[in-house]
This record gives C-alpha cells, structure tokens and sequence, in this order.
C-alpha cells in the first residue's frame, strides 16, 4: 500500500468505461449460457459424464461388445469424447515436434504503461515468424477458445437434428472432447494471470490483455482438426493449404473474441478484484515490428 502512496498515478481497478463493458459481456454470456441450456448443451454433457464409465469398462473390458448396437448407442457420446480428447492429447506435443519447439510456451510481451495500469499483446505464434518481430508468445491465444466455442455449437446443432443415430452420438462426443484440452489451457492460464494481476494490482495496477486474433497459419491450431493439421503440415501445395488454413483460423478467432473471451472475463474480471481484462479485438493479427537502434 506504502507504494500506491508514494506512486499516486497506479490505479488498482480498471477504468469505468472497462467496468461498463465487463457487464455487458457478462449480460450477453448469461444470455448465451441461458440460450444453449435452452436448446439442450447442458445434456450433452450429462449424458457424456454418465457414459464415460460405461464406456471405460466395455473398451478396459469387453471391447467386443462395441461391435453389438444394443451396447454401442448408449456409450457412443462417451467414446467419441474420449477418442476426441485422447487425439488432441496426443496432438499436442506431436504438433510441437513438428514445428521443432519453434513455439514458445510462455509469453514474453512487454508491459506499457497505459491509464496509471498496464496493457499487452498475446498473440499466438509460430516457427514463420521471426524472433525479432514477435512482441508477445501465447500458443493459441486467439483462437483456441473459438475452436471449443464452433465445436459445441456444431454438437449442439447435431444433438437437435431429428436423425437418430449411433455415429450421430460418437459425432457431438467427438467434437467435444477434440477441443476440450486447447480449452482447458487457454481458460486457466487466463485465471491464473488474473489471480496473479490481483496480487500485484497494488504496486503495478490494472492489467487490460490485447489477445490478437492471430490467423497466419498458425502452428497450434492444427491441434484442432485433423483438416488444420493437413493443411498445416503437408507438402504438396502448402501456400494454397495456408491460404485455408487462415480462412478456417480466421473463424475461430472472431468466434473466440465474440464469446470465448468475454465467458473468461465474466470469471477472470471479477477474480482479480476487477484489475484484469482481456480487450475485444475483431481485427486480424498486425505482427508489431520492433524498430531496432542502428
């Protein structure tokens, strides 16, 4: 508190107009949250919770009994949620491999004073884009929470078609559990910098996050479908294949500033005591060129 004293210009809480925009966004998830209990995505995951044990024993147990419809309907949510989850789970360090640790796992990016508190850029970023121009590293900061949004909106699109059929059940758990571990790591290393922003608001103030929606290529993403990592990493055609690569990040990004975000703010905001936030940005990634001294 002695250096909130002697520095008067720290502010500690976010300004009124970042205040005014929280609780919007907080409307709105409330409203989205209502609206997709609504159509019926709490159940999906009901069902998946309670056909995961099932599903364990059979594949532990007796995995010949998949083979009978009888058995393989009612635990089909739960094996496509497990093989999902499972191939993303091993997507993620193979995909690190193959771009030779040219991603960075922890963020970099310089503070700058803004307000009396502090602003950055995150932005996801891989081996095309030389050191020298990356202002900030975050795999998957602008579009991993997009892809786990457009996933549960396709299973939830699909759980109310009116076709009824086993392959349709192992289709929501697999689009479910794909996109889940991304999710996980994006959304908690977004609570963990609000918790350690509540910890250091007194002497260094608020913290507002630029999350750039980065749309280049990028490398992490092709932990999300076996399509981006195709395009990603095959040979043949490559820039054309970067070419839609970027079209299909470009969707998860503005997916991921439209919802994600904001759902991590109506947690990560409060948590930090009102000192942290992660800004709106619906534009494409500008890459922040550092003019070196001559």
């Amino acid at each position: 508190m002695a250096q909130t004293q002697e520095n008067p210009k720290i502010r500690q809480r976010l300004l009124p107009k970042d205040l005014a925009l929280w609780g919007i966004e907080a409307i709105g998830v409330a409203g989205g949250i209502y609206a997709v209990a609504h159509l019926g995505l709490p159940q999906i995951y009901t069902d998946i919770g309670s056909q995961i044990g099932p599903t364990l024993d059979i594949l532990l147990n007796n995995p010949s009994l998949l083979k009978n419809s009888e058995f393989f309907k009612p635990v089909a949510t739960g094996l496509g949620f497990l093989t999902g989850f499972t191939t993303t789970t091993i997507a993620m360090p193979e995909v690190l491999i193959k771009l030779r640790g040219k991603i960075r796992l922890n963020g970099t990016g310089k503070f700058k004073s803004k307000d009396g508190g502090r602003m950055r850029d995150k932005q996801c970023v891989d081996g095309r884009i030389a050191e020298n121009l990356q202002e900030s590293v975050e795999p998957g900061a602008g579009i991993m929470g997009g892809g786990f949004v457009r996933d549960n909106l396709t299973a939830l699109l699909l759980h109310n078609v009116s076709i009824e059929h086993p392959f349709k059940d192992f289709a929501i758990g697999y689009m479910l559990g794909r996109s889940t571990p991304t999710a996980i790591i994006t959304g908690l290393n977004t609570q963990l910098t609000a918790l350690k922003t509540l910890s250091e608001k007194s002497v260094k103030g608020f913290l507002k996050e630029n999350h750039l929606p980065h749309d280049l290529g990028c490398g992490w993403s092709a932990t999300n479908s076996f399509l981006k990592h195709h395009l990603k990493f095959s040979k043949a055609n490559h820039e054309e294949k970067i070419k839609i690569l970027d079209a299909l990040n470009r969707i998860d990004a503005f997916l991921n500033t439209l919802i994600w975000e904001p759902m991590m703010n109506t947690i990560a905001t409060p948590l930090s005591g009102f000192s942290f936030m992660i800004n709106p940005n619906f534009g494409t990634t500008s890459i922040h060129e550092k003019i070196e001294d001559k």
